[in-house]
């Protein structure tokens, strides 16, 4: 599926290039080619500690809700209801 579709309601606030993903995951260990790695900051771990390894596996996005200074990565707007 391409990612324009994955993303369709959500708010992006980085540029981004449209690319056919793989799958999807928040698990770097889970990443495979072609995959989105979704970095989630939780009371343990933050996810942003695991994109070298998501990168390693072949991700191709790197979903985050700040700037962490690579080129893979999709910026979202996250919303607290």
């Amino acid at each position: 599926m391409l990612l324009s579709v994955l993303a369709a309601d959500v708010k992006i606030l980085s540029d981004h290039k449209d690319r056919e993903i793989t799958n999807i995951t928040s698990s770097s260990q889970k990443t495979v080619p072609g995959g989105v790695f979704v970095c989630i900051s939780g009371a343990l771990f933050n996810g942003a500690e695991f994109v070298p390894e998501a990168l390693s596996r072949g991700a191709s996005v790197i979903v985050t809700e700040k700037d962490i200074g690579i080129k893979e990565q999709l910026i979202v707007e996250l919303y607290s209801k």
